[in-house]
C-alpha cells in the first residue's frame, strides 16, 4: 500500500511539474511573439533611418560641391580684382 501511495505521490508530482512547464511554454511563447513583433518593428526603422541617412549623404554632398564652387568662384574674382 505505501508503495501504490509513493507512486501516486510521484506521478502528481510529475503532472504538476508537466502543467508547470506547458504553462510557462504559453508564457514563454507569446513573449516570443511580442519580441518578434518588435523586431519586426526596429528592423523596419533601422532601414528606414538608413535611407535617411543615405539621403542626408546625398545632400551632405551636394552642399558641400556647392560651397566649393562658391569658393573657386569668390577666389577667381578676387584674383580677377587683384588683377585690375
Amino acid at each position: 500500500m505505501k508503495t501504490l501511495e509513493m507512486l501516486e505521490k510521484r506521478v502528481r508530482a510529475l503532472v504538476d511539474m508537466v502543467q508547470e512547464l506547458q504553462a510557462n511554454n504559453v508564457s514563454l511563447s507569446k513573449e516570443n511573439k511580442e519580441l518578434q513583433e518588435q523586431i519586426q518593428v526596429m528592423e523596419k526603422t533601422i532601414m528606414q533611418e538608413s535611407k535617411n541617412l543615405d539621403n542626408l549623404k546625398v545632400e551632405q554632398d551636394k552642399t558641400k560641391s556647392f560651397v566649393d564652387s562658391l569658393i573657386k568662384d569668390i577666389d577667381a574674382l578676387v584674383e580677377h580684382g587683384n588683377n585690375l
